[in-house]
């Protein structure tokens, strides 16, 4: 009698797992998939409005497009300091964004000193088939001459997100007169 008994509760486990499988799947079940870019924005350039070393006021500009057909908006820049002798730290509240010509929007720049690396949150994230401006102040000018880099990655908006490293932005600064190491 015991037998039957766990017979059947095996036969009637089997047929559950059977009805669940078949089941539809609801969002919300499993983990968040990553977000890309199916088409990833280009970074256009970046200077200076002054190339001398430990010059107070300067304004970086960065130069970014986002194309067309991008599926996702971007949200972040992330600037990673790949050369230069000093780190270049930048004044978060005089930090500005604009989209096109004229439009203003609203960054808010985080950094970590340490690792050389700065991030850029656009807010709100951008869509496609826009132009972008950030100008950066740093505190002052590299106190060394030569030329400082930054590895530029554009990261979506989305849970999860993925970026990619689109290129690297050059800037080059001398000493007053006018020679570079």
């Amino acid at each position: 009698m015991i037998t039957k008994i766990t017979k059947s509760l095996t036969l009637g486990g089997w047929l559950l797992i059977g009805f669940l499988s078949i089941l539809p799947v609801t969002v919300g079940q499993g983990p968040p998939r990553p977000t890309a870019f199916t088409h990833i924005p280009q970074l256009i350039g970046a200077s200076t409005t002054n190339q001398v070393t430990n010059r107070f006021g300067p304004t970086y500009h960065l130069r970014l497009e986002t194309l067309d057909q991008m599926n996702i908006p971007l949200a972040r820049i992330r600037l990673v300091q790949i050369q230069g002798v000093s780190t270049i730290r930048f004044i978060p509240e005089q930090t500005r964004g604009s989209v096109g010509s004229n439009r203003a929007i609203a960054v808010t720049l985080l950094q970590d000193e340490k690792n050389r690396t700065t991030d850029i949150i656009l807010d709100p994230p951008i869509g496609a088939a826009e132009q972008l401006t950030i100008e950066l102040r740093p505190f002052r000018n590299p106190r060394v001459a030569g030329t400082y880099q930054f590895s530029v990655t554009a990261i979506p908006d989305g849970d999860g997100a993925i970026g990619n490293q689109i290129g690297v932005a050059r800037l080059q600064f001398f000493n007053s007169s006018g020679l570079s190491p």
